[in-house]
This record gives C-alpha cells, sequence and structure tokens, in this order.
C-alpha cells in the first residue's frame, strides 16, 4: 500500500490486470479453489503494461517498460516451466481451456544472403502459428504498412523489393493461430503498435 512505490492492491479485480487466471471450484469453502490456468501477460488497458519507474543503475537490472516480470507481449516462462508442462497456460487449440493467442516472434534478422528474413516462433505452444510479414518505411508507423507475406506457415520470407535510393525498409512479423493475431510489438515508450491488417 505504499504510495511512493506506486503499489496497488487489487482485491479480486474485474477485470483482471494480467490476461487471464481461471480457478475450478472445489466446494469446500474452508479452501480456495485452486488455479487451473493462468496467462500472467498483463491485459490491454492495464496497469501493469507501464511504468516511470527506473531499474537501480547497475549491470543486475534492466529497465522494464512494464511493471511485473511479464512484459504484455512475452509470458518468458512459457514453452520450459513446469507450469507449461502441466497445461496452466491457455493455448489456441485445446477446447477446453483458456484461449490465448501467441506471444511476439523473437530475433527477427536478416540471412547472410541480406534478402531473406528469419525469425524464431514464440515460446511455448499456442496450437499452429502462421506468420504476417509487414513493411514500412516509417520505423514509427505500421498502421498503413504493406503486408509482403500473409498467414505465412514457415519462419522465413523473401524481402524481394528492393528500397528506393535514398529509402529504408523496417519490417516486422506478427504471429497469429486460430485464435487471432498476436502483438505486433511495443514502441520504445511501451505503447503497443498499432499494424495494418493482412488477409481478409
Amino acid at each position: 500500500t505504499t504510495a511512493a512505490l506506486q503499489n496497488q492492491y487489487l482485491d479480486c479485480a474485474q477485470p483482471l490486470p494480467i490476461r487471464n487466471l481461471t480457478r475450478t471450484p472445489i466446494g469446500i469453502a474452508s479452501l480456495p479453489d485452486p488455479v487451473t490456468a493462468i496467462d500472467p501477460r498483463p491485459a490491454p488497458g492495464s496497469a501493469l503494461r507501464t511504468t516511470d519507474r527506473t531499474a537501480p543503475l547497475t549491470p543486475e537490472f534492466d529497465q522494464a517498460r512494464y511493471r511485473g516480470a511479464f512484459s504484455p507481449g512475452s509470458n518468458w516462462a512459457n514453452g520450459w516451466t513446469n507450469l507449461d508442462r502441466l497445461g496452466y497456460f491457455p493455448r489456441c487449440d485445446t477446447a477446453n481451456s483458456p484461449q490465448s493467442v501467441p506471444d511476439e516472434v523473437e530475433t527477427l534478422g536478416l540471412m547472410a544472403d541480406k534478402r531473406t528474413l528469419s525469425w524464431d516462433a514464440p515460446r511455448g505452444t499456442y496450437g499452429l502459428a502462421f506468420y504476417d510479414v509487414i513493411r514500412s518505411t516509417n520505423p514509427r508507423d505500421f498502421s498503413a504498412a504493406t503486408c509482403v507475406e500473409t498467414d505465412d506457415v514457415d519462419t522465413l520470407a523473401q524481402a524481394v523489393e528492393d528500397p528506393l535510393p535514398g529509402q529504408v525498409f523496417f519490417y516486422l512479423v506478427r504471429a497469429g493461430n486460430t485464435c487471432g493475431e498476436g502483438s505486433a510489438g511495443f514502441t520504445s515508450t511501451g505503447v503497443e503498435r498499432v499494424a495494418v491488417v493482412c488477409g481478409p
């Protein structure tokens, strides 16, 4: 409750500050209902998505633009922790689980030929993922960008068009699944990017 630390206590908050927390009632009043699914990424509009706090100026700390352990676009615990192995994280391909769009893709870059974009799939399992490859001439605006590939199923794309002299192309890759499209990433200020819709 320390206001100077920007702490907030949200007693059974609705809406939740995280994307999902599902409990299964067990019918015993003296015991809490067990958590059966959780998506710890900050929910849209959540106070957890931004912060003006600064990290200590020591090598052990990195500055984050969000509050808590999880960024809005990535669940770093997905794909390797016991929580994931036990099925607590939402998946889009499971009928009885809360559904979730994929995290952000990782390590987008050009291969040695300087024409092939490659990236790593989002961490964890979210069902069959597809990718939109988006190109813009403005690194701050992808709202009217060009869709280079739509619903691609591999993690490679060809940068087939050359920029004009003095022009620069900026690329981003957005993952999606049958639940919907994932995030197009976040600006340096922590605001989620608005990106063009590719496909129907």
